[in-house]
């Protein structure tokens, strides 16, 4: 602005600005907006670990029952 000599060239100026401030609003906006979708979104996520029927023991030596289930989390 401090080049310009005259009004035709100050108001080009002027207008580039405000171009360029509303497109950082809108890019905030834009990130504003997937910040928030993010926040809101959620992942499932199911582990099942299938096992052979096996004799299991406990510490102690004890059998145990016969697991032929799935384990689900």
């Amino acid at each position: 602005m401090e080049t310009a000599t005259d009004t035709e060239d100050v108001v080009n100026i002027f207008n580039q600005l405000v171009y360029y401030r509303e497109q950082i609003e809108l890019v905030k906006g834009q990130i504003k907006y997937y910040e928030e979708a993010a926040a809101l979104s959620a992942i499932s996520v199911t582990i099942i670990a299938e096992e052979k029927a096996s004799r299991l023991r406990s510490a102690a030596g004890n059998p145990k029952a016969w697991r032929s289930k799935p384990y689900r989390i």
